[in-house]
């Protein structure tokens, strides 16, 4: 394939640093990015998102991404007060040795690969 066509899009110069570090941030120069949106598109016939209209994005139950975030961290803490009450470990990993580990309701741990 011969690239031999220049597409130009004019867009804030702040927008642009941003999007620049987002697609370098995903292994990629803004121009691979804008490439593989037109491969998908091509391919798909369609656009690679779905366009809408609205005030706030909905999804789940009618909730916002805000909304239905702070709702699944609600429940997983109570599911793990719920967990220390009956004296049931909770299972956790700590990014910091990379490991997981079993946390027990007196603080003890036990790390899944037998090791302290």
């Amino acid at each position: 394939m011969l690239n031999d066509a220049r597409i130009t899009v004019r867009v804030g110069s702040e927008f642009k640093s941003r999007i620049e570090k987002t697609a370098e941030q995903l292994g990629m120069n803004l121009t691979t990015a804008i490439t593989m949106f037109l491969f998908q598109m091509e391919r798909d016939k369609a656009l690679p998102f779905k366009p809408a209209i609205t005030e706030t994005r909905r999804g789940i139950a009618g909730l916002s991404q805000g909304e239905l975030d702070a709702a699944v961290k609600g429940a997983v803490r109570a599911d793990r007060e719920r967990g220390f009450e009956l004296g049931l470990p909770d299972a956790r990993y700590d990014v910091a040795v990379n490991r997981a580990y079993l946390e027990y309701p007196d603080g003890r741990r036990e790390y899944a690969d037998g090791k302290q």
